[in-house]
């Protein structure tokens, strides 16, 4: 299966920021709201949606 470029970016984010998810998703949210790469509020939404879905499949895999 594909994986969608959100669940990419979802995954990186994981990987590469800090270790907490609220650490994490406030990163991602100020970074989105500076427009970094002209992300619009929908885009935000989705990809802090995404995020959400890859914290919590991680979570399942190591519990």
């Amino acid at each position: 299966m594909d994986k969608k470029p959100l669940d990419l970016i979802a995954e990186h984010i994981w990987a590469t920021l800090p270790d907490s998810f609220n650490q994490r998703k406030a990163l991602l949210e100020a970074l989105l709201a500076l427009g970094a790469k002209g992300q619009t509020a929908q885009n935000s939404r989705d990809l802090l949606f995404h995020l959400n879905q890859h914290e919590l499949k991680q979570r399942e895999l190591f519990s």
